[in-house]
Parts: structure tokens; sequence; C-alpha cells
């Protein structure tokens, strides 16, 4: 009888190989999650110049009676930011929905590997209301920047 070599494969290629893959599918998502919150800034940045401009013969009525610039912006700002709260606790439901949408779907045998379990805890609770904030102070800023400078540019 020939001889027998036993290989013992400890699994740490692999290991290191599937590290670096969940590493680059975590620097993917914070990357998408900041092209979003930059779309989001953008397009709130759009919306206070258009709502600047419905509403121009009023800032210029504020103006003209010595309201300073900083007052005029922060209507818009203070406007915005409850816009963007709104928005996101809208946001944070659907997603606590979906979230548990998925686990449901996720029970099966063949699907408990790619869907994770929704565990509920005081974290994972605090997450979507911090996102609803983070969403609203995304939107009072960028409306306070977009504002400042329109008014700038025509008053100076």
């Amino acid at each position: 009888m020939p001889p027998y070599e036993v290989v013992v494969d400890d699994h740490d290629r692999w290991e290191r190989a599937v590290t670096r893959a969940a590493a680059a599918v975590r620097y993917f998502g914070l990357a998408v999650v900041a092209l979003l919150t930059l779309a989001a800034a953008a397009v709130v940045a759009f919306a206070a110049r258009a709502s600047l401009a419905a509403r121009w013969d009023v800032a210029e009525a504020l103006h003209l009676v010595g309201a300073p610039d900083s007052y005029v912006t922060r209507l818009f700002q203070e406007r915005f930011f409850m816009l963007g709260v709104k928005a996101g606790l809208i946001g944070a439901v659907l997603a606590g929905l979906a979230g548990l949408g998925l686990s449901a779907l996720g029970g099966g045998a063949g699907a408990i590997f790619f869907l994770p379990r929704f565990e509920l805890n005081w974290v994972s609770a605090a997450i979507p209301a911090a996102a609803a904030l983070v969403s609203g102070i995304v939107a009072a800023i960028s409306a306070r920047i977009a504002v400042a400078n329109e008014l700038k540019a025509r008053w100076s």
C-alpha cells in the first residue's frame, strides 16, 4: 500500500479573503451613505433657493425694514430642519418595516445565511432616530448655506 499524506486545512487563507471582502462591502456601504447625504444636501439647497425665489418679496421687505440676513437664513434653516426631521422619521419607519419584512422572509433554511435576523434592542432602535436627526441637521445646514449665498449674491 502506498503511504498516505494527511493535509490539514485551517481555512486561514479563506478567512482572510472573506474578511477583506466584508471590509470592502462595509466601506462601499459607507461611501454610498456619504453620496446619498451629499445628494440630499444638494436637493435641499436647490429647494431652499427655489423657496427663497418664491418668497423673494417677503425677504426683500424684511431686508428693507432692517432685518439682517441671518434672520432670513434662520427662518429657512428652521423650516428645512423640521422638513428634514420629518422625512428622516418617515424613512426610519419605512426602513424598520422593510427590516421586519426581510426578517420574516429570512426564516427559511436556505435564506438564513443571506438575510439577517431582525433583533430589536436599544441600539438598533436609536439608530433610525439618530438618522432622522442627522437628516434634519444636513437639511438645515444645506438650506442655511444656500440661502446665505443667494442673499449675499443679490444684495452685495
